[in-house]
């Protein structure tokens, strides 16, 4: 039987050991999530008044793992808190949103942007983007997007999780695109109930799938939300977390959303982290 003393010492060792590996771990995630190292977002409507303390520690002085946000616009507002990243969309191709795509986003690189989302749910016709033809949205792609490949890392549309529409719409968006569309990210939305973590694990799989491995097969997961009470959103949050901090193709996420009072916020009257965004804000630390 070893003595006290030395299974003392050797409980010390492995203890430091285990506290290395876990920073060698932590430092692998951020090197393979490449230029998108800190995954979680916040979807907000401007003006950014309830995203202003998720870069806060928590009272127990855990570091947050939120760093962007975006408003569905391209439009950085003034008062746009300077420890997010903002990314501006163009929302569909509407002259009302491309009208000022270019200004805006020149603006918001100035101010340190360095990522673009395109159209929202382009495959979904019920107040979404709605761009069916899938050679014009491909060519609309090219337009307006494009002239800013090298400037910004840029996302391809972002489709529902609707499996009648959004992996055909994929799939003939990137057949129209035909090499052309210069693509750095995927972008997906999923909703559904708390319950369904497999149904969520198999939807991320079935896009990985459908994309293959590569420098550029990355996806960035803007919109999800399983309807539940708080404590079955939290179990949600408790499952889904670990599984995309441990896919190092999935490199960003953003729970919907921080509007105080909806179903499943983030964010209170004070713009502070609810209970439920304290776990998405700090868990995993």
């Amino acid at each position: 039987m070893m003595p006290s003393m030395s299974f003392a010492s050797i409980t010390l060792l492995q203890l430091c050991l285990l506290a290395s590996l876990l920073t060698v771990v932590r430092a692998a995630s951020l090197v393979s999530r490449g230029n998108y190292p800190v995954p979680r977002g916040l979807p907000y409507n401007d003006p950014p008044q309830w995203i202003r303390h998720f870069r806060e520690n928590s009272d127990k002085g855990e570091a947050s793992q939120v760093g962007w946000a975006y408003s569905w616009g391209s439009s950085m507002a003034s008062d746009f808190p300077s420890d997010l990243e903002f990314v501006p969309m163009l929302w569909d191709d509407r002259p009302e949103h491309t009208s000022s795509w270019i200004d805006n986003v020149n603006h918001a690189l100035g101010r340190g942007v360095k990522c673009l989302l395109s159209f929202n749910e382009p495959d979904n016709c019920n107040h979404q983007a709605c761009m069916l033809d899938l050679p014009v949205a491909a060519q609309h792609y090219i337009d307006w997007m494009n002239p800013f490949h090298g400037r910004a890392f840029l996302g391809a549309p972002a489709i529902t999780s609707d499996p009648k529409v959004g992996i055909p719409w994929l799939k003939g968006f990137i057949a129209a695109c035909n090499g052309r569309c210069s693509i750095d990210f995927y972008t997906v939305h999923w909703y559904g109930n708390w319950d369904q973590q497999q149904e969520f694990h198999d939807f991320l799989f079935q896009i990985h799938d459908i994309l293959g491995d590569g420098p550029t097969q990355k996806i960035w997961i803007t919109e999800f939300h399983a309807e539940g009470t708080t404590d079955q959103q939290i179990a949600f949050l408790n499952y889904a977390i670990p599984l995309m901090d441990g896919l190092d193709w999935v490199v960003r996420y953003a729970w919907w959303w921080t509007q105080p009072g909806s179903d499943g916020a983030l964010t209170d009257g004070n713009g502070f982290p609810t209970e439920l965004g304290h776990v998405y804000t700090y868990r995993g630390t």
